[in-house]
């Protein structure tokens, strides 16, 4: 894993080095989870062959996000694209 951002936390190879300096503090104040969350969003994985109907079904109401999962360069087909761009003028 390469961050183009911030150098290396740690180096590993038959040793490893941690790099301390670039550790950020622990923080200070108590632990707050946030339990506000959107609980209509879905996660739809693209492979070859995938049926549009698939996608459109778990793209019905009330779903409000969904995350894509997808491989190699991104591809889909045209109709795929049809069914989310529909999606995302309803505001999903």
């Amino acid at each position: 894993f390469v961050s183009a951002n911030y150098r290396p936390l740690v180096e590993l190879g038959v040793y490893y080095t941690v790099n301390w300096h670039r550790m950020l503090p622990p923080p200070t104040a108590p632990f707050k989870v946030n339990t506000n969350f959107e609980p209509h969003i879905a996660i739809f994985r693209l492979f070859p062959g995938v049926e549009e109907e698939a996608l459109r079904n778990t793209l019905r109401e009330p779903l409000r996000g969904l995350v894509l999962q997808t491989f190699g360069a991104g591809n889909a087909p045209g109709s795929i694209l049809s069914v989310l761009n529909e999606a995302t003028a309803r505001g999903v």
